[in-house]
């Protein structure tokens, strides 16, 4: 739903936590970190499967743990921003 790539993914969820698209420069920064979480977890893939286990839902198989617990930590930079916290 939030698209094919990293870029759109993040951006979509951006959409959905802001109500409004990033701008070039944060969405720049925000798939850095994607990608510096990424090669962290790839590194250490038991700190992803940690990571995505923990939850009411089991994950799905079908996506790589690696790439879902590198998404789920910029999903959850995007929650705890100051904007998102303090809508004013």
């Amino acid at each position: 739903e939030g698209g094919s790539s990293v870029d759109e993914q993040i951006a979509y969820g951006h959409r959905l936590v802001l109500s409004r698209r990033p701008d070039a420069d944060v969405l720049d920064i925000l798939v850095r970190g994607y990608s510096e979480y990424l090669d962290t977890y790839k590194a250490q893939p038991e700190k992803a499967e940690d990571l995505v286990a923990v939850g009411a839902s089991n994950p799905s198989i079908e996506i790589d743990a690696s790439k879902l617990a590198a998404m789920s930590v910029v999903a959850n930079v995007l929650l705890n921003l100051d904007e998102t916290l303090s809508k004013e």
